[in-house]
């Protein structure tokens, strides 16, 4: 009996030295959220030294990489001769044909004087152009530039008209609410008045 209690003894001590560790669970891998790319183009005259603060500014604003192009040169048959201006929606047709099919939204930023088609006027002076739902918008300096008390106002207000165009872009139409960010500035300057996004507009933004 004491010889089979050794054997038996012996033998779980031997099962025990070959059993393999349980293995260990390896944590399921989650793809990383790629956030679309919105490019931020400097046309010719704009400056490009405001760029990175303005880049932060949109990434804080809107769930989106915000990258930045090189300067570039506006195309001659973007320009309108007789009002000394440059076409909007010629800009936004430009940077939509040589914008890579990557990116969610590029927009184009310039100091210079920009117009479009509006209330049966075929040059009306604007500030910004962006289509709803669309891939491209643009926005100018040169009417905020006219009454902004310093540089960094001027940033500001860019920074506001940015978001507005975007916001068309991403499929939002002009909001009633004046504190609103998507509200419709009706050839006024508003936009020291605009704080944000009101709740409704948050509810529809599609980017």
């Amino acid at each position: 009996m004491m010889r089979i209690a050794c054997f038996i003894v012996v033998l779980l001590l031997s099962c025990g030295e070959n059993q393999q560790p349980a293995q260990q669970k390896q944590p399921a891998t989650v793809a990383p959220v790629t956030k679309p790319v919105v490019v931020l183009q400097p046309l010719q005259r704009f400056d490009t030294s405001t760029l990175p603060a303005l880049a932060d500014s949109i990434a804080a604003f809107y769930p989106v990489t915000v990258q930045i192009a090189p300067l570039k040169t506006l195309p001659e048959h973007i320009y309108y001769k007789p009002r000394n201006r440059y076409r909007a929606d010629r800009i936004i047709h430009w940077l939509r044909l040589n914008m890579a099919d990557s990116l969610r939204v590029v927009v184009g930023l310039t100091s210079l004087d920009i117009s479009s088609s509006r209330k049966g006027n075929y040059d009306y002076g604007i500030m910004g152009l962006g289509y709803n739902p669309g891939h491209a918008c643009v926005v100018s300096s040169f009417r905020p530039a006219k009454t902004a008390r310093n540089k960094s106002h001027l940033q500001q207000r860019v920074f506001k008209l940015v978001v507005h165009e975007l916001g068309h872009n991403f499929g939002l139409p002009h909001c009633p609410d004046p504190a609103c960010i998507m509200r419709d500035a009706e050839g006024k300057m508003t936009l020291d008045e605009e704080s944000g996004l009101c709740e409704a507009c948050k509810k529809k933004l599609k980017i």
